[in-house]
């Protein structure tokens, strides 16, 4: 049986159009899978490629950055050497943090997100001179995220890509100016300073009364000391009374007169 040539001309074309519609599938199927690894890390830089950071807050603007020894040096608002605590955690999350979800929003919807007001705005710019730019914004309806702009595209485009992240950010941004800086150790105390010591009895105001303040007299102000052994004594002092003091004489009696 002989197939009429425009049936082979169907078949050709079924033919065709089944093989475009097979290997346009594959290649859909594979697209989300490579846009979900590229969008697994949050900008792909390592903690230790950062050479420089500025975190802009409500409050405070603090530019960090790497001196030639490596230390992390606060810039602004003061110079001083930098919590490596707090520089290493809040880098940390920047290196590590994954996109958890991608939303795509209108521009004028972004009220919605915190990002007019946002919590923080971070700039990072790594060693081989690359720059980044997160833009933190408020919490989801459960709190457990935040939602954020990781390099936003310049300009005013009519659509923003937001992500969430990790709500760890809001402490990390969010310190005081004294915790971004490094703790002044205790100072030691010289040897040559002398020994910090309790009041001496001397000066103790319970100490007892000198010996010229005393209520008691000495021995030698007594009045009822011993005479000294080599004293003699008074001649007042004698039991013998005096001459003039002798009693006077007894008067003899009279005789009696004779019958």
């Amino acid at each position: 049986m002989k197939l009429h040539p425009m049936t082979w001309t169907l078949v050709a074309v079924a033919a065709l159009l089944g093989g475009f519609v097979y290997f346009s599938e594959v290649r859909n199927a594979d697209q989300p899978e490579a846009s979900e690894t590229q969008a697994a890390s949050l900008f792909g830089f390592e903690e230790k490629q950062v050479q420089r950071f500025r975190v802009q807050t409500r409050l405070h603007n603090l530019l960090f950055e790497r001196d030639s020894t490596g230390k992390w040096q606060m810039r602004e608002p003061d110079q001083t050497p930098a919590s490596d605590a707090s520089v290493a955690y809040l880098l940390n999350l920047l290196a590590t943090q994954e996109r958890d979800r991608v939303l795509t929003i209108n521009r004028a919807n972004q009220k919605d997100y915190g990002l007019d007001q946002p919590i923080a705005t971070i700039f990072v710019t790594l060693d081989n001179g690359q720059a980044h730019k997160l833009v933190i914004g408020g919490y989801d309806f459960n709190r457990s995220n935040l939602y954020a702009l990781a390099d936003p595209a310049t300009g005013n485009p009519s659509e923003l890509q937001v992500v969430t992240v990790s709500p760890d950010f809001d402490s990390a941004v969010n310190r005081s100016i004294p915790e971004w800086k490094q703790s002044s150790p205790s100072p030691t105390p010289s040897p040559t300073d002398p020994p910090t010591e309790s009041p001496s009895p001397a000066t103790s105001p319970t100490a007892s009364p000198s010996p010229t303040t005393s209520p008691t007299r000495s021995p030698a102000a007594s009045p009822m000391a011993s005479p000294s052994p080599t004293s003699s004594p008074s001649p007042t002092a004698s039991p013998t009374r005096s001459p003039d003091r002798s009693p006077a004489p007894t008067a003899s009696p009279s005789p009696t007169a004779t019958p």
